[in-house]
């Protein structure tokens, strides 16, 4: 073999070696897509519940929590064991009253033979800010999935007059809207409707760390 070949040779072999042991080529891999959350009210209408008596005559309003669990106010099923719950296509389950506070005005009721297609909310672990816009779905007057919009006038904190834990909303409201779910932006839960605060001035809600922990949303063991 000529000196040439012997050159040829060595550069193919070179030439070979580089390339199996070079980096291999970058390829761009595109950023994720984050899809951003934000409340959506056909979302939201698939959590309320309408609440009545056992003969169907309307009292109030409450969302589920998952696991069979609805929430509502103390004040909406006190003095009954069974009330009736109602989704916004009229189907109905037998809600039996199982968790109550009365002073922070929070009850749970747990349904039977639920078939109602609800959608558990997912509760918010974040402090609303003040200013911050929310969303209220509920029965005000007995208008059943009705969307109120306000914002947060104070951040949850105790109100003296009640000895109770608070936070206050401008939003519009009346006989009906108790026990109806508060969504912030993100349409996460960050709690439930209590009380007209003064009649065209706001509501009070009952804010999650209140009583998230104490309604044994998870399934028992």
């Amino acid at each position: 073999m000529t000196n040439f070949w012997r050159v040829v040779v060595l550069f193919i072999i070179i030439f070979a070696a580089y390339n199996a042991y070079a980096d291999p080529p970058k390829v761009d891999v595109p950023e994720p897509v984050v899809v951003e959350e934000k409340f959506d009210v056909k979302t939201a209408d698939r959590s309320v519940v309408r609440i009545t008596n056992l003969k169907g005559e309307f009292v109030a309003t409450g969302f589920y929590a998952g696991n069979d669990t609805i929430v509502t106010n103390y004040h909406v099923v006190e003095g009954n064991e069974h009330m009736l719950v109602w989704n916004e296509y009229k189907q109905v389950a037998l809600g039996t009253v199982k968790y109550t506070d009365q002073k922070q005005d929070v009850a749970t009721m747990t349904l039977s033979n639920n078939k109602l297609n609800l959608k558990a909310v997912t509760f918010s672990t974040d402090r609303p800010a003040r200013g911050e816009t929310v969303y209220m779905v509920g029965a005000p007057a007995g208008l059943d999935w009705s969307l109120s919009i306000g914002y947060v006038m104070r951040k949850p904190g105790t109100w003296e007059v009640k000895d109770m834990v608070v936070g206050l909303v401008s939003m519009a409201g009346t006989g009906g809207s108790s026990g109806s779910p508060i969504f912030d932006h993100k349409g996460h839960v960050i709690g439930v409707t209590s009380m007209m605060f003064r009649i065209g001035d706001g509501l009070m809600y009952i804010p999650n760390h209140m009583f998230v922990k104490k309604i044994e949303l998870e399934p028992a063991e």
